[in-house]
Parts: C-alpha cells; sequence; structure tokens
C-alpha cells in the first residue's frame, strides 16, 4: 500500500475514540489505524521526545526520592502549554471520565508512542534508551490509578489475576509479614495479595521483596507493576525489532526518512531566536559569564579573553549563545573584532571573518536567522586538539574539571557530586548540579540548553523578574523573537496525511 498519500482529513469521532481507548494507560498491544497529517505526525514525536527527556532527567537525579517523581515531571510539563495532555494522561485514575478532552489525550499518546517506535528500532542503543524511557513513564502513569482503575487495566489487559481469598490470607498471614519488605501488618491486612507465577516478577523475586512457594510468588496490589513492566518490556522489544523489518518500505519517502533519522538529536526546546529588539551589552558579558553562563561558555568566554581568538566551531558555538541572550549584530562585530584585533590586522579580521557573523545573524549568505546549539547538538560535537568548543564537562580532563571550579569558588563537597555525575556519562545532570552549586538552589528547569542554564540564572539572580533572553532587553525594550520551526524539511506538510496502520507498524 501507500504508506504517504494525499488523503482528506478524517477527524476523530468521540464515540469511536471511547470504545478503543476505554482506559487511560495501555500496554501499546495495537498500532494505530486511520489518517493523520504530516504536520501532526512531526508534532506528536516532538512532543512525546520532549517528555521522555523530562522523565530522563527527572530519574537521573538520585536525590529526588521516588514518590517525589510525579510532581517534579509534572512541575515540568506544566511550563510546556503543548505537554498539557500529558499532564492530564500522568494524572489519569483509570477509566472514571471518557471527556472529550480525555479521550484525544490516549488518542496522542498511542499515536505518539508507535511514531518514536518508528524512530528508535534502528539499533541496539536506541531501542534501550526508548524502552528504559517508555517504562519509567508507564510508571509514572501506573502510579496514579486508583483501585478501580487498576481492576479495570487488568480486565483490559487480559491479566486474570484474582486476589487470593481472606482465608487463604490468614494462613500464609506470617509468611507475607516476613517477606513482603517495606510494607506494614496494616497494609498487609487490608490490601489485596495477587498469586503469580515468580516467572512475571523476577524482579522481586530476586530482591527478596516477596512470598514465594510452589512456583507462586505473592504479591501485593502496589507491585503489580512489576508485572505490568515485565510484560511491557517484553512487547517493546518484539515491537521494535518487527518495525525495524518494515523501515525500508517507509523510508522511502525523504521527508519522513530525515525526521525519524534525526529525531533522537533533536533539540525540543525553546529556540532562542532573537529579534533586533533585544539588547545585552557586550560590557558586561566579564560579569555574566561569572553569574550566569554554564561551563562550557565560561570556558569559551575565558579562553577568548586570554588567548584572544577561538577556532571556527568555538565561535560558532559561543557567537550564537551570546547572540541568543541577546547581544546585538552590531554589538558582536564590535565584540569579535576588538577581542580578535589585539592579535591581528583589522583588515585581516574584515577578510576572514566579518562574513561568518553576519551570516550567523541571517546578514548574509541564505540570510537565515540561526539559532544557538543545544546541549545534545554541543555534546555530540567533534573536539579537536586546542579546540575549546563542545561540553565542558565531556571534554575536560576530570582533574583540571576540578581544578577549574575549585577556583571559581565551588566546595569540594558540590565538586565531588558534580564530578560523580561526570564519571558516569550524565553530562547535563552535571551542569544542573553546577547551577544548584553556583546558585545555591536548584535550575528552575532541565538543563537542556546553555541559553535556558542562562535564562534560568538570571531569573533566580533576579527573584523572577529578569529580563535577559525572556522576551525583554537590559534596557526594557520588548523581544518578539521570532520561533523557528523544529525541522524544515516538514515545511510543505500543510496538505500531507500520513497513512498509520498495522501495515507500516
Amino acid at each position: 500500500m501507500d504508506y504517504v498519500k494525499r488523503i482528506s482529513r478524517i477527524k476523530p469521532e468521540v464515540s469511536s475514540l471511547k470504545e478503543t481507548y476505554p482506559h487511560d494507560l495501555q500496554l501499546y498491544c495495537t498500532p494505530p489505524s486511520g489518517d493523520i497529517s504530516l504536520a501532526e505526525f512531526q508534532e506528536l514525536a516532538l512532543e512525546r521526545l520532549k517528555v521522555l527527556r523530562i522523565v530522563e532527567s527527572v530519574y537521573v537525579q538520585t536525590d529526588i526520592e521516588s514518590d517525589k517523581r510525579l510532581s517534579t515531571v509534572l512541575s515540568e510539563l506544566r511550563d510546556d502549554n503543548s505537554l498539557s495532555y500529558y499532564v492530564k494522561l500522568l494524572q489519569g485514575t483509570g477509566c472514571g471520565t471518557h471527556s472529550e478532552s480525555d479521550l484525544k489525550a490516549r488518542r496522542k499518546d498511542h499515536i505518539s508512542h508507535f511514531i518514536l517506535q518508528l524512530a528508535y528500532c534502528s539499533s541496539d542503543e536506541l531501542k534501550k534508551w526508548f524502552i528504559s524511557r517508555e517504562i519509567e513513564l508507564f510508571k509514572l502513569r501506573y502510579s496514579s490509578l486508583n483501585s478501580e482503575g487498576l481492576q479495570q487495566f487488568l480486565k483490559i489487559s487480559s491479566m486474570n489475576f484474582v486476589p487470593i481469598s481472606q482465608n487463604e490470607k490468614e494462613v500464609i498471614k506470617e509468611y507475607l509479614t516476613q517477606s513482603t519488605v517495606g510494607y506494614t501488618d496494616t497494609y498487609i491486612e487490608v490490601h489485596d495479595f495477587y498469586k503469580v507465577s515468580f516467572c512475571k516478577v523476577t524482579d522481586l523475586v530476586r530482591n527478596r521483596r516477596v512470598y514465594v512457594h510452589s512456583g507462586f510468588a505473592y504479591i501485593p496490589d502496589k507491585e503489580l507493576i512489576s508485572v505490568f513492566v515485565t510484560v511491557l518490556r517484553m512487547q517493546l522489544a518484539s515491537a521494535l525489532a518487527y518495525t525495524k523489518r518494515g523501515m525500508p518500505i517507509l523510508n522511502t519517502d525523504d521527508r519522513l526518512f530525515t525526521l525519524l533519522n534525526s529525531l533522537h538529536n533533536t533539540y525540543t526546546g525553546d529556540d532562542f531566536t532573537i529579534s533586533d529588539g533585544a539588547a545585552v551589552p557586550i560590557e558586561s558579558l566579564d560579569a555574566l559569564s561569572k553569574s550566569s553562563y554554564p561551563l562550557c561558555m565560561r570556558f569559551m568566554h575565558d579562553a577568548l579573553r586570554a588567548k584572544h581568538h577561538l577556532k571556527h566551531e568555538g565561535r560558532q558555538q559561543y557567537g550564537l549563545f551570546i547572540k541568543g541572550i541577546g547581544v546585538l549584530y552590531e554589538d558582536a562585530v564590535r565584540f569579535w573584532r576588538e577581542e580578535f584585533c589585539k592579535k591581528m590586522e583589522p583588515e585581516k579580521f574584515e577578510k576572514n571573518h566579518l562574513y561568518n557573523i553576519k551570516h550567523n545573524y541571517g546578514k548574509a549568505g541564505k540570510r537565515t536567522n540561526y539559532t544557538p546549539y543545544g546541549c545534545l547538538k554541543i555534546i555530540q560535537s567533534n573536539v579537536g586538539p586546542e579546540q575549546i568548543h563542545g561540553c565542558a564537562f565531556k571534554e575536560t580532563d576530570i582533574k583540571i574539571l576540578k581544578q577549574k571550579m575549585l577556583s571559581y569558588g565551588l566546595n569540594s563537597t558540590a565538586i565531588n557530586n558534580i564530578a560523580g555525575y561526570v564519571e558516569s556519562g550524565h553530562y547535563q545532570i552535571a551542569c544542573g548540579k553546577y547551577f544548584e552549586a553556583v546558585h545555591k538552589c536548584p535550575p528552575p528547569h532541565a538543563v537542556v540548553h546553555p541559553n535556558v542554564y542562562f535564562r534560568d540564572s538570571q531569573s533566580v539572580l533576579t527573584n523572577g523578574n529578569s529580563s535577559i533572553g525572556t522576551g525583554q532587553s537590559m534596557n526594557g525594550e520588548k523581544n518578539e523573537g521570532k520561533q523557528t520551526k523544529p525541522d524544515p524539511v516538514m515545511d510543505d506538510a500543510d496538505d500531507m496525511d500520513i497513512v498509520l496502520s498495522t501495515a507500516v507498524l
């Protein structure tokens, strides 16, 4: 069949959605069918990717208690209006309500999950990341289910588990009390226990958290999540393997291939495209580098001031960053000219470097208004000898990194904490801990972009009244910065629809 067609848009009816999505939660056993536009395809993919990245950032922070993870994720989601339906999904208690907005949220959840299967089936590394994030998201949503919602989900999922009788519970009560780790006698008395094959809850058995007898594990209702996680993990692994086999057919459409192939490395936050109205004086950059720059930008600023030069990739990374915080084109030219001309003749600067600055500000070449680099792009940069760009936490020797942070006034406890995340490869989390050490409070948002770090720093330092990089210049001028489209390959998507079916997915 044709996977991409010019077809009329079909709006889903609420009645059919109620039959398709009777519950807030699902195990994604059946791929979606129907028609969505190419624009919606892209939108749903990027929105789910945002959510999974937020979930990941919360789960890797060991200082966030498990019972606080849901509220932390919800707080992050509420900052983005486009993700409001995920707030609804995460707070869903099961199947208590079937309003139009509930059903549409479930539909988006269903379709977006399978779109990301297309993007994450190509390698073992991508599969592992996707499965881990989806399971984390599932756990958060499962924690919101009430008793009725749990029973309905068991029924819908064809898991015919029946609670053991009160008489059976009394017979084995002593063993349940001794073996069910973390639960009080009172909890054991009033809550249901289920008898399931121990093969379905190997994690609980391995950690000696449940009573096992004659090949069956007796688990409390709260621990049924282990059964669902086992099923979901197997389901996703099988689905991704199956999807990968069908990808060559779908890859014949260049627009879909480009979107899906690049999705994991796509930056999903604010664009930080600055209009001519914003202004941050270059005279303030030295002070700002100490108070509000992430470490990568502070390293480059310091290197520029010390050596009066940065190689091309460093100029790109730092130049777009200061553009993003509000340095105007004319001031950027003056900033780079004054610094570079401490080691070179003005004529050489005009000949070799001026055009690049014009190009970054959309005043030469294709006149594209280029946006600053996000953390993923920076982390994945190739950094050669004597180059300063890239992620400071990834590219700097750990001993030198510790010495640098010590010279910046961080205490040894904070430095060792940050170094622990660096050595584990969690560079963005390390950056968040650096923010916390500098500002004496956690960052308001996960660090996914140097300009997000800068904006949050200014907000903290000015008690939420910062005018830098948030729509107001330092002179109080309004910034109506344009938002660029996430991916230019989809610009012609307005009249195109995608057919989603089991044949594709």
